[in-house]
């Protein structure tokens, strides 16, 4: 099944950390594993600054060989407590 980007409304609801009450069908679609290219489309924001955010610690997410990855469930948390506000 093909990933859509979010919609512009979707992204800004999730860069102002609000906890859209659809949160778990929001990622339905994505895997259990989200890349920084799934991260980015979901926030709007880009992979470098999505990496950035991992490896600072600010952002949860956890490495395999060269790549990062953030579980679904802990992004939907990371979210809904506001994400990168404040």
């Amino acid at each position: 099944m093909p990933l859509t980007p979010a919609s512009r409304k979707e992204r800004r609801v999730i860069r102002a950390g609000f906890a859209p009450k659809r949160a778990a069908a929001f990622l339905e679609g994505y895997p259990d594993l989200l890349n920084t290219k799934h991260v980015a489309e979901l926030t709007g924001l880009s992979e470098q600054t999505v990496r950035a955010e991992i490896n600072a610690g600010r952002l949860p997410g956890c490495r395999i060989g060269r790549r990062l990855f953030v579980p679904k469930p802990l992004f939907a948390d990371y979210v809904q407590s506001g994400g990168g506000l404040g």
